[in-house]
């Protein structure tokens, strides 16, 4: 097996210093679908993704998860709150979209 070599490519926090992390002990397991140039399978990916991810690269967040808005990569996914709806009066949309449209509120926001 063959060393492999992992580059940083952020160097926004150590703008003096570039670091070349290095990645060991790992095993390829190679699946091929389809025929390929060289006889590699291209872009194979299989992950176990922690609660509330689900994707390829546990990139999404699974039902009943949301963007948080904080953390990494666009925000974590944290379980969906329950929100009442924002009424600005009668028929009016509520922002949140799982309540589905109009407003049937008897109470208004000022």
């Amino acid at each position: 097996m063959k060393p492999l070599l992992v580059q940083s490519v952020s160097n926004a926090l150590y703008a003096f210093e570039r670091l070349s992390p290095s990645l060991g002990h790992v095993s390829w397991q190679i699946a091929v679908d389809r025929p390929t140039p060289d006889g590699l399978a291209l872009e194979v990916e299989q992950c176990s993704c922690p609660p509330g991810y689900i994707g390829t690269s546990c990139e999404d967040c699974a039902p009943g998860y949301e963007r948080s808005g904080h953390g990494p990569y666009l925000g974590t996914c944290v379980p969906v709150q329950q929100r009442q709806p924002q009424c600005t009066g009668p028929g009016a949309v509520s922002p949140y979209a799982g309540h589905g449209g109009r407003c049937q509120c008897k109470t208004y926001a000022q």
